[in-house]
């Protein structure tokens, strides 16, 4: 099975986290991570893939963009700290 829907540029979780004995999921965290961070807010809830709810996944325009904000972020973070020489 595919990672992404056909044609609309949806990502599925199991894209996004990773598994054992597999490339590294694109955000390259756990699966209850990834689920963690939705339930605090801190990364954005699936889209309803179907009907009945149970195959979600997210637009990979929106995870890119959440990507540069928190690389962002710790870019600006950084910058604050002073480097030891």
């Amino acid at each position: 099975m595919n990672n992404t829907h056909s044609g609309g540029g949806i990502l599925r979780a199991s894209a996004l986290y990773n598994k054992p004995g597999k490339p590294p999921g694109k955000l390259g965290i756990s699966k209850a991570l990834l689920y963690n961070m939705v339930g605090r807010g801190e990364f954005p809830r699936p889209l309803c893939l179907t009907q009945g709810g149970r195959s979600k996944g997210w637009p990979e325009s929106q995870v890119d963009e959440w990507m540069k904000n928190l690389k962002s972020a710790v870019v600006k973070s950084d910058a604050g700290r002073e480097v030891a020489s």
